[in-house]
């Protein structure tokens, strides 16, 4: 009896597991790191960059470009985890970060700029916010509508004109976050 009981939970953990979405997306993650690893086989190589002092190599470029949008989706996980839905991240992203390159390019303190983009980003998602708890206004249409008017005031902030950040960081200061942030990368 107690051999038939065993393999129930046995079963029953397998089942789980089977079932559960966060196992097929390490599945899909395992199996694009081969499929990526057989069509480069560089892929996996790791060096070390004496002019970062860090790890090199595709993974690490990789992950490195990835930031960006593992940011957004880490706020999009909290926000569809409520059964939510938030169309304009990318636009508030946009409005601060041209924001950002703006103040950059004119001089202002780099701490300063990634305060004032922060703040920027919290006071666009803090207008979504009332609109839809206050105002009662559906969140698919309000962010929808907040999209558009995000990726039109970033083009009214550069002027329809795309801002390089290394020139105008001057490296330094940023240097610890985008190459030096964690010591083995």
């Amino acid at each position: 009896m107690t051999d038939k009981k065993a393999e129930q939970e046995k079963d029953s953990v397998v089942k789980k597991l089977l079932s559960s979405n966060l196992t097929w997306s390490v599945v899909a993650l395992i199996v694009l790191i081969i499929i990526c690893t057989i069509s480069d086989h560089q892929f996996l190589s790791l060096s070390w960059n004496k002019n970062t002092g860090g790890l090199s190599g595709p993974l690490i470029t990789m992950l490195q470009e990835s930031a960006r949008y593992l940011m957004i989706a880490t706020g999009m996980t909290l926000v569809i985890s409520t059964a939510g839905i938030d169309l304009s991240v990318g636009s508030v992203m946009a409005v601060a970060g041209a924001a950002a390159m703006q103040l950059l390019s004119a001089g202002v303190n780099v701490w300063m700029v990634i305060l004032l983009s922060l703040l920027i980003g919290l006071a666009i998602g803090c207008i979504n916010g009332a609109l839809v708890s206050i105002l009662g206004l559906q969140p698919f249409i309000t962010t929808l509508i907040m999209m558009l008017a995000g990726r039109g005031l970033a083009k009214v902030i550069t002027s329809g004109q795309n801002t390089d950040a290394s020139s105008v960081a001057g490296g330094a200061p940023l240097k610890w976050m985008g190459g030096r942030c964690l010591p083995w990368f």
